[in-house]
């Protein structure tokens, strides 16, 4: 039933754990090859180590200069880089930023997912990106895992919502054909605020909205969103319309064994650099594939 949630909390739990005192930079090895996946698809282990040398030393050049602060485990990828990176680590390099099939109306993805098959769901709302593993439900109403990231307080990966974030702030599994009528809800012209708020309820947390002031969450939406989630416009008519939040990029593709043995191996890629929670997913992983045998 949880599909593949405990190995991805594992996942973020350990990026974004400190674990080396000794050298505080291997610490942001897996979150520096997350987001390399998100950015130029999985590679083998020494390709990534390689890459994150080469990172390393740009940021302690910048440090130097004063152009950068030093990057820390709980910065935020942005929602595209981690929906990119998550397609990549199951499905593969050649559906990082879109899956093998799509459609244009959640009625059609609502009808899709009934069947309680396991599948993975990439998601864009406005400019916000995320995935939803779907997991095997023979029985009953549909269920997935919602996995993103959230920068919303726009260009502050330092405060946004990470991954781990999301996961401890929200509970997996959830009714999936819910979750699909809310963003019709959020699509639909009606009030700005209700709109607004029924974004802050699906994307984003209670940590988030205290760390960043109402004005700052709303002056990132509008520049995030282009077409203006709090925003009034007059159309070419001269009419006033509201701003909406439109549902522009619906996409799915089949989690089959061989996706998740994939999976499995792009994770213990990540956690290559400590021994310890690399063997702890290693251990994870007859219990994700049980559910995909």
């Amino acid at each position: 039933m949880p599909g593949c949630l405990p190995l991805i909390r594992h996942l973020f739990d350990s990026i974004q754990a400190t674990h080396f005192r000794s050298d505080p930079w291997l610490d942001l090895f897996g979150i520096y090859g997350f987001g390399y996946f998100g950015d130029n698809g999985i590679c083998d282990v020494q390709t990534l180590r390689n890459n994150f040398d080469n990172y390393k030393q740009q940021c302690q050049q910048m440090i130097q200069w004063g152009v950068m602060d030093r990057p820390t485990v709980n910065d935020a990828p942005s929602c595209g880089q981690s929906a990119n990176a998550l397609c990549a680590m199951f499905k593969g390099n050649g559906q990082r930023t879109r899956l093998q099939y799509s459609c244009e109306l959640l009625s059609v993805l609502r009808q899709r997912v009934s069947d309680g098959r396991p599948r993975l769901l990439r998601i864009q709302v406005g400019s916000h990106a995320y995935v939803i593993e779907q997991v095997a439900t023979p029985l009953g109403n549909p269920l997935g895992n919602v996995y993103q990231s959230n920068i919303a307080v726009y260009g502050y990966t330092d405060r946004g919502i990470s991954l781990k974030d999301y996961l401890d702030h929200y509970n997996n599994p959830i009714d999936l054909l819910q979750h699909l009528d809310l963003l019709a809800e959020l699509a639909r012209p009606g009030p700005r605020i209700a709109r607004y708020r029924l974004y802050k309820r699906l994307f984003l947390t209670d940590g988030f909205i205290q760390r960043n002031s109402e004005e700052e969450i709303i002056k990132g939406f509008n520049r995030a969103h282009c077409d203006g989630l709090l925003d009034q416009r007059r159309s070419a008519g001269g009419a006033v319309t509201r701003g909406q939040l439109q549902v522009t990029h619906l996409s799915w593709a089949p989690l089959t064994a061989l996706d998740i043995r994939q999976l499995c191996t792009n994770v213990e890629t990540l956690l290559s650099y400590h021994v310890v929670s690399a063997s702890q997913a290693r251990a994870l992983a007859p219990t994700v594939l049980r559910d995909f045998a």
